[in-house]
C-alpha cells in the first residue's frame, strides 16, 4: 500500500469517526426519543468503522505472513 492511499484511507477513518460522534451527540439530546434514522445511521457507521478495521488487521496479517488462527475471524476452514 502506497503512502497516498494510506493517508486516503487514514482520512476515511478520521471521517468516519467525527461523523460517528455527531450522530452520538444527537442521540444523546434526543435521549430516549432519537429517530430511527439516528439510529439506523449509527449503526451503519459502527458497522463501517468495525469493517475497516478487520480489513486493516487482515491486511498487516497479509504483509507479515501470518495465518488465521482456525475458528477465529476470518477463518474459512
Amino acid at each position: 500500500m502506497g503512502d497516498e492511499q494510506r493517508r486516503h484511507l487514514e482520512q476515511l477513518h478520521q471521517t468516519c469517526v467525527e461523523h460517528l460522534r455527531v450522530l452520538e451527540q444527537q442521540a444523546a439530546t434526543f435521549g430516549a426519543y432519537v429517530p430511527a434514522y439516528i439510529v439506523t445511521a449509527t449503526i451503519n457507521t459502527q458497522h463501517c468503522k468495525q469493517k475497516r478495521k478487520t480489513a486493516s488487521v487482515f491486511r498487516t496479517n497479509a504483509v507479515l505472513g501470518r495465518v488465521p488462527v482456525p475458528g477465529s475471524v476470518g477463518d474459512t476452514n
